[in-house]
């Protein structure tokens, strides 16, 4: 298997942003294969299956790997997250007050303009 130089997309993997920002990127998915792959991992299985190790199937060419048929789905981490979320809730109760947080929503689109001459003739407005 050939590695990808991402050099040649002028990338340098051995800089400080590209380290840092993978490490941002990735932090998270790190954290939760390691909590997955602990001993206390909390895998509840939906099917009545449990997750294991694909066997290989025979083949003229030798043993291989085939994915799966159908989709395999499993809880994961229901303890925790419930303690998690019950901890965000009960800090964000505590600060007190009336301000509400404002809604989620999508802002508008709108253009920008820009005058170009003299402050007190203006001439034209660009839009960008």
């Amino acid at each position: 298997m050939k590695m990808h130089n991402w050099n040649d997309h002028g990338i340098d993997v051995a800089s400080k942003d590209f380290i840092d920002m993978s490490i941002k990127q990735f932090q998270p998915f790190v954290s939760l294969l390691l909590y997955l792959c602990s001993a206390n991992g909390e895998i509840r299985p939906l099917e009545g299956k449990t997750p294991g190790k694909p066997r290989p199937r025979k083949t003229k060419r030798g043993p291989r790997l085939f994915p799966p048929d159908h989709v395999s789905t499993w809880d994961v981490g229901v303890r925790m997250g419930t303690a998690i979320r019950g901890a965000v809730a009960a800090i964000s109760k505590d600060h007190g007050g009336t301000h509400a947080n404002p809604r989620p929503h999508i802002r508008r689109a709108h253009w920008h303009t820009y005058w170009v001459g003299k402050k007190g003739k203006r001439e034209k407005g660009s839009l960008s």
